[in-house]
């Protein structure tokens, strides 16, 4: 169970890390859309941000270190290769009942089936061209199949089976995507209301967007400067400056849109955000020291948990103090 907990996890911080990268992307596709005059909705502009860090995350577990390991010249052992469909069945029981192993149930037959449920449900979600059972299970097959062909070329394991648990995890993913789409017509739920729920609360979705994105700032940062410490006080301190530079220029910008002008206004305002961060972020080293320094508990799962709460105090500040002439 440790290595399925791991496995996702891992597969988390990839996500986490792939968010910048795609902001700077989505970035030029907003340049593009404003030339050609066409516009998304919020909605699903934050589905399409899940969806590539959901891909980003798949293949940095399934290609990107044994790639990174082969451009480098690394040297690595050859990967095993299975032709023989449904050996997964035999293989699974003895490696459960017989070695005691069931780690390898929750990561090679289950794993391959959850972790494609996401591409299956969020591509008829985002885009109305999957919207048929047939392209999606021959997109599920297509980009299994192109995974196990590339790892066949590195030093990593190509089964024939992976490609259909795989393929099996897109066709349940779009059957959930059918339910939830039924469930959506019964319920009175269309577009027109989902666009007036987005215009509604945009000033939080805004806030929630950007939150993440100065939370993997915040996390990219710490990752980054913890091994150059024996403590995590100092390097949370160092990722907190980073964080609040960023989270200043975004609120102001695209989330709260402050119309604050002048050396006076601008500094007041300037003043009262670092002072609402400064205090959220002696909470968060507080919470740090607490948990990771005396408790000795993880202190990169404790670092995500910190984060839940900081953007949580930080957005009260923010819109009853800080900006609160644009709340009012």
């Amino acid at each position: 169970m440790n290595s399925a907990f791991q496995y996702m996890w891992e597969m988390l911080v990839n996500m986490l890390a792939a968010l910048p990268l795609i902001a700077g992307f989505r970035w030029i596709c907003a340049i593009y859309r404003k030339k050609k005059g066409k516009t998304v909705t919020a909605a699903h502009e934050v589905g399409v941000w899940i969806f590539l860090a959901y891909l980003a995350g798949l293949f940095n577990q399934t290609i990107v270190p044994e790639l990174m390991a082969a451009i480098q010249g690394v040297e690595q052992e050859a990967g095993r290769v299975n032709l023989q469909i449904f050996l997964v069945f035999r293989q699974t029981w003895i490696e459960v009942f017989r070695n005691g192993n069931p780690a390898y149930f929750f990561i090679n037959f289950l794993g391959n089936i959850l972790v494609f449920i996401p591409l299956g449900f969020l591509t008829p979600l985002l885009w109305k061209g999957f919207r048929r059972f047939w392209k999606v299970t021959l997109l599920g097959a297509g980009v299994s199949l192109g995974i196990e062909t590339v790892q066949l070329l590195l030093p990593r394991g190509t089964d024939i089976d992976d490609i259909w648990l795989n393929t099996l995890g897109a066709v349940l993913g779009y059957l959930l995507w059918r339910l939830a789409d039924w469930a959506a017509v019964k319920g009175g739920w269309n577009m027109e209301k989902i666009r007036e729920l987005c215009k509604k609360y945009q000033e939080l979705i805004s806030y929630l967007i950007f939150g993440v994105l100065t939370t993997v700032v915040n996390y990219v940062v710490y990752l980054i400067a913890a091994p150059f410490f024996s403590t995590a006080t100092i390097p949370t301190a160092i990722a907190w400056v980073f964080a609040v530079v960023f989270a200043y220029v975004t609120n102001r910008k695209y989330v709260f849109h402050s119309k604050a002008t002048g050396a006076a206004a601008l500094a007041a305002e300037i003043g009262s955000f670092f002072g609402a961060r400064l205090l959220s972020g002696l909470l968060d080293v507080g919470f740090m020291w607490v948990t990771a320094d005396k408790l000795g508990l993880n202190d990169k799962i404790m670092k995500l948990v910190a984060n839940v709460f900081v953007v949580i105090f930080n957005y009260i500040a923010s819109k009853l103090v800080i900006f609160r002439k644009k709340a009012e």
